[in-house]
C-alpha cells in the first residue's frame, strides 16, 4: 500500500511539473507574440490559458491578465479591454508605475460611455504622476462635456457615398476632384495584408469630379451608438492606442469577408504614389503639379533602423505629362524616427508635418520647416501652445494662416478631437487652441480636416459611425456661429476688504460694435454669468454710486471652450458727494465727444436733445434709460432733431447711458426728485479748450476709426528696428497713452515696394511688433496695443513695384500708422 501511495504521489508530481512546464512555456510564448505585436494571438492564447486554470501561481496570472487587456486596447475590443484592465488592477498595487494602465482605464470608460467613472479615473490618473493638468482638464469634460456642445446646431453633417466598409481618412482637393486615403482591399491577386490584425495596407484613392458627390444619408450628431472605439496615428500613442499610419506601428481593421465597396466609384491615384505598402496623407502644390505624400520606405527609399522597424517617411514627386515622377525623399526623413501627414501653409513656403523625432514633448508632434532658396530649412518643434505630451497630428492650413489639427493631448471628448488656431506669416502659433467642439468633434476619432475659408464648409475624418477602426469621411457645412461661446463667471468685490458686491450694473459690448451694448447686475451674491463669441474682444463697464466706475478689457480668444472663466473685478469705495441743484441754474453733464441739453419743466418726463461738438442734433444715438428700483431698462434712437423723450418715476433714481459709433458713451446718474429738485452725482468734468489741445490723441479731436500717420516713425530699409530719430516721439507716443488710460490702438506698419512682398510682409509685422514692445517697455499694457503688419500693399505714393522713385520718396512708405480702436470714456 505504501508503495502503491509513493508512486501516485510521484505520478502527481510528474503531471504537476509537466503543467507548470506546459504553463511557462504558454506563457513564454504569448510574451514573445506581445513583444512581436501579434495581438490576436495573445488574446486567442490567454483566453485558452485562463479557462483552463492552469495558472497556480498570482503574479503569473497578473501578467496574463494584463497582457491580454493591452491587447484588446490596441485592438479597440474596449468592452473586453475595460474587463481585464479592471481585473488587473484591483490586484495589482496602485503606484505610479502602474499610471499608465489607469490612463488607458480612463479612455476606454470613456469610449464605452462611462464618463462619470471615466472622470475618476482620470483623477485617479492624475494623483498617481503626482498632479497633471491635462488629466484633470480630461476628467472635468467627462464630467461636464456641456461647454463643448453648445454650438452643436452650427453644423450640418453628411456622410459621403465614397466611403466602403474600409478606412476613408484625410481628404485634400486636387485639381476639381478630391484625394483621400483608404484601407480597402484592392483584389489584385496580391494578399497585402498587415500582418498585426489582418488589415490591408493604405493607398491615395481619386475621385474626379468632387460636384459629383450627392449625399443621401446624414450622420447623427456625435455619431451612431455603435461600436464606440478610437484610433490614433503616427507614433508611441499617449492618450489613445497605436493604429493605422502610426509610425513604426501600422494597422486598420477590416474584415475582408464583409468587405462593402463604396457606392461612388474611384480609382487609385498612380504607382508612383501608391506602393506596396502604407501610402498616406497628402498635400498639393505648385499649382497642383508636386505632390507630397506619406509612405513607408522602399526600395532605394528604405530607411533601415537599428531596430529593423520600417518608418513613415514623406516623399515629393513632380506631375511630368500627366504621370507622378521624379520620387524624391524629404530631406529630414530619418530611420529613427517617422515623418508624415504634410500641409503647406498658403505661400508654399512653409512645411507643416507630423514626427516623433527626439526632443519633441511626447507622443507626435508637429514641425514645420521653411524651404527657401530651392533648400528645406531644419524643421521646429511648433511649441508647447499646440505639441503637448499626446500625439499632435493630420494637420491642415487652410487661405486665412488657421491651422486645424487633431490631438488627444488637449482636453477634449475622447479620442482624437479637432483644433485650430492661427499662424503668422512666418508658421508660429498664435494666441491659443480652440476645440471646434460637436458635432465636429464626438467621443471617437475625429481627425483630417480639409476646409474653405472660415468653416464654412468642408470635410472631415471620423469613425463615429460604426467605432473600431471604421474610419469614413464626412462633409460639413457651417448654419451658424463658427465656434460659439464662452462662458464667463463675473464677480465684483470689495478692493480693500474683498467681500462680493451685489447688484453691481454692467455693460458689455465687443470692440468691433460699441453701439451694441448689453447690460445686467451681479446678483446678491455679487456675481452672474455671460456666454460671450468665441473669437471677440470685449470691454465690461461697471458702475455703482458707492464705488469707482471701472472698466476691463478682455479676449475670449485666450479662455478655455471647456469650462467657464473667472473675471473678478475689484472696485475701490468713493464717497459719494450730494448736492441739491435748482434746474434753473444746473449745469448739463457734458461728455467731450457728445452734447446734451435737457427739457425740465415736466418732472415726469426725462427728455433733450443730442448734438455733435458742432452744435448740429446727432441722429440715431442709441440711448437707453435704467430704472435702478425696478431694473427696468427703456431705450430709443434720437429723432432727426437729436431728441430723445423719456417717462419717469420721480421717486426712483436712473441710470442715462448715450452711445454712438465713434464718439465716447455717455454715462449719467438721474436721481429721483421728490420735491421737483434734482440730487445728482457730483462728476468732474474738466472743460478743455479745444483750440489748445495737449496730445493728438485727445477725444475732442480724434474718434474711433481715426488713423494718425506719425511719418517721422521711419526705419533703415531692411531692418525692423526703431530709428533714434523717432524714440522722442515714441516717448511722447506713450505718455498720450498713459494719459488716456483706456485707449485701445492698432499699430500697422508698412514697407516699401522693393524686395520680395512676402518677405516685405513678415518684415512690417517685425516693425509693428517692434513699436508695440517699445510701448510696453514704457509702461503701456500690451493688451491695450493690436500690432499688424501691412507689407507694400498701402503706399502714400506711386511708388510700386518697378517704378523708380528716389530713396527719400522710398522712405516715405517705410512708416507706421495708429488707428484708434477705443476712445476712452472721460
Amino acid at each position: 500500500m505504501n508503495r502503491l501511495i509513493y508512486v501516485l504521489v510521484t505520478l502527481l508530481l510528474v503531471a504537476n511539473i509537466a503543467v507548470s512546464q506546459g504553463v511557462n512555456k504558454s506563457i513564454e510564448n504569448i510574451n514573445k507574440d506581445f513583444e512581436s505585436l501579434a495581438y490576436k494571438e495573445v488574446i486567442a492564447k490567454s483566453e485558452y490559458l485562463l479557462r483552463k486554470g492552469n495558472i497556480t501561481e498570482p503574479s503569473l496570472k497578473n501578467e496574463v491578465v494584463k497582457k491580454l487587456a493591452l491587447s484588446f486596447f490596441y485592438t479597440k475590443n474596449y468592452p473586453f479591454a475595460e474587463r481585464y484592465l479592471k481585473e488587473y488592477l484591483e490586484s495589482a498595487s496602485q503606484n505610479n508605475s502602474e499610471a499608465d494602465l489607469y490612463l488607458k482605464l480612463a479612455q476606454v470608460l470613456s469610449s464605452n460611455g462611462k464618463h462619470s467613472e471615466s472622470s475618476e479615473v482620470w483623477n485617479k490618473y492624475s494623483e498617481l504622476i503626482g498632479g497633471n493638468q491635462a488629466a484633470s482638464d480630461f476628467a472635468y469634460i467627462q464630467s461636464n462635456p456641456e461647454p463643448l456642445n453648445r454650438n452643436a446646431g452650427s453644423y450640418l453633417i453628411e456622410y459621403l457615398p465614397i466611403n466602403s466598409s474600409g478606412s476613408e481618412f484625410s481628404p485634400t482637393f486636387y485639381g476639381d476632384g478630391l484625394v483621400f486615403v483608404s484601407g480597402r482591399p484592392s483584389y489584385a491577386g496580391i494578399r497585402r495584408i498587415f500582418a498585426w490584425d489582418d488589415s490591408p495596407f493604405l493607398d491615395l484613392y481619386f475621385l474626379e469630379d468632387r460636384n459629383s458627390i450627392v449625399t443621401n444619408q446624414s450622420a447623427k450628431v456625435g455619431g451612431a451608438q455603435s461600436k464606440e472605439k478610437r484610433k490614433n496615428a503616427l507614433g508611441q500613442a499617449f492618450y489613445s492606442p497605436n493604429t493605422a499610419n502610426d509610425g513604426n506601428k501600422l494597422t486598420y481593421n477590416t474584415n475582408s469577408s464583409s468587405y462593402s465597396r463604396a457606392e461612388l466609384p474611384t480609382s487609385k491615384l498612380d504607382k508612383k504614389t501608391n506602393s506596396a505598402y502604407h501610402d498616406g496623407p497628402c498635400d498639393f502644390f505648385n499649382n497642383d503639379q508636386s505632390v507630397i505624400f506619406t509612405r513607408n520606405g522602399i526600395g532605394n527609399y528604405n530607411y533601415e533602423s537599428a531596430d529593423g522597424i520600417n518608418r513613415l517617411h514623406l516623399y515629393i514627386a513632380d506631375n511630368v505629362d500627366g504621370k507622378w515622377s521624379d520620387l524624391r525623399s524629404f530631406p529630414f526623413n530619418s530611420a529613427e524616427y517617422s515623418t508624415g501627414h504634410p500641409a503647406f501653409m498658403p505661400s508654399e513656403k512653409i512645411l507643416y508635418f507630423v514626427s516623433d523625432m527626439k526632443g519633441g514633448f511626447g507622443g507626435t508632434d508637429l514641425y514645420y520647416s521653411k524651404f527657401e532658396n530651392g533648400k528645406w530649412h531644419k524643421p521646429q518643434n511648433a511649441g508647447n501652445r499646440i505639441n503637448t505630451s499626446g500625439n499632435e497630428m493630420f494637420p491642415f492650413i487652410d487661405e486665412a494662416n488657421n491651422l486645424f489639427f487633431a490631438s488627444d493631448g488637449h482636453p477634449g471628448l475622447g479620442g482624437l478631437d479637432l483644433f485650430a488656431i492661427y499662424l503668422s506669416a512666418d508658421g508660429v502659433p498664435m494666441g491659443s487652441v480652440q476645440n471646434l467642439g460637436t458635432p465636429l468633434n464626438s467621443k471617437w476619432d475625429d481627425f483630417g480636416m480639409y476646409t474653405m475659408p472660415d468653416l464654412q464648409e468642408g470635410y472631415f475624418s471620423s469613425n463615429r459611425k460604426n467605432g473600431d477602426a471604421d474610419d469614413d469621411i464626412y462633409k460639413f457645412i457651417r448654419v451658424g456661429d463658427k465656434f460659439g461661446c464662452k462662458e464667463l463667471l463675473l464677480a465684483a468685490v470689495d478692493f480693500d476688504s474683498g467681500k462680493p458686491i451685489p447688484g453691481v450694473a454692467f455693460t458689455y459690448y465687443e470692440i468691433n460694435t460699441p453701439e451694441n451694448v448689453k447690460s445686467g447686475f451681479l446678483n446678491s451674491k455679487g456675481e452672474t454669468s455671460v456666454c460671450l463669441d468665441a473669437e471677440g474682444e470685449f470691454y465690461f463697464e461697471f458702475e455703482d454710486k458707492h464705488y469707482e466706475f471701472l472698466k476691463q478689457y478682455i479676449s475670449v480668444k485666450e479662455l478655455p471652450a471647456f469650462k467657464a472663466s473667472d473675471l473678478v473685478i475689484k472696485l475701490k469705495k468713493v464717497e459719494v458727494k450730494e448736492q441739491i441743484v435748482k434746474p434753473a441754474v444746473m449745469e448739463p453733464q457734458v461728455p467731450l465727444v457728445m452734447f446734451r441739453t435737457k427739457d425740465q419743466h415736466s418732472p415726469n418726463l426725462y427728455k433733450g436733445v443730442i448734438s455733435g461738438q458742432d452744435g448740429n442734433p446727432l441722429v440715431d444715438v442709441l440711448v437707453r434709460f435704467v430704472n435702478k428700483c425696478s431694473g427696468e431698462v427703456s431705450e430709443q434712437k434720437t429723432n432727426s432733431n437729436g431728441e430723445y423723450s423719456f417717462k419717469r418715476d420721480i421717486d426712483c433714481d436712473y441710470e442715462f447711458i448715450a452711445i454712438k459709433t465713434g464718439y465716447s458713451t455717455n454715462y449719467e446718474f438721474v436721481g429721483k426728485e421728490p420735491k421737483k429738485n434734482i440730487i445728482a452725482k457730483v462728476i468732474d468734468v474738466v472743460k478743455k479748450d479745444n483750440s489748445k489741445s495737449e496730445s493728438f490723441f485727445d477725444p475732442t479731436i480724434f474718434r474711433v476709426g481715426d488713423v494718425i500717420k506719425m511719418d517721422n516713425i521711419y526705419y533703415e530699409s531692411d531692418e525692423y528696428n526703431i530709428s533714434a530719430s523717432a524714440k522722442a516721439d515714441m516717448d511722447h507716443f506713450a505718455e498720450a497713452l498713459q494719459k488716456y488710460p483706456q485707449m485701445v490702438i492698432e499699430i500697422t506698419s508698412h514697407t516699401d515696394s522693393r524686395g520680395n512682398a512676402l518677405d516685405n510682409l513678415k518684415l512690417s509685422q517685425q516693425r509693428a511688433n517692434e513699436v508695440k514692445a517699445y510701448l510696453v517697455k514704457r509702461g503701456i499694457a500690451g493688451n491695450r496695443i493690436k500690432a499688424v503688419g501691412m507689407g507694400e500693399k498701402s503706399p502714400v505714393n506711386n511708388c510700386g513695384d518697378g517704378i523708380q522713385c528716389t530713396e527719400a520718396e522710398h522712405r516715405r512708405n517705410r512708416r507706421t500708422e495708429f488707428k484708434i480702436l477705443q476712445i476712452e470714456r472721460i
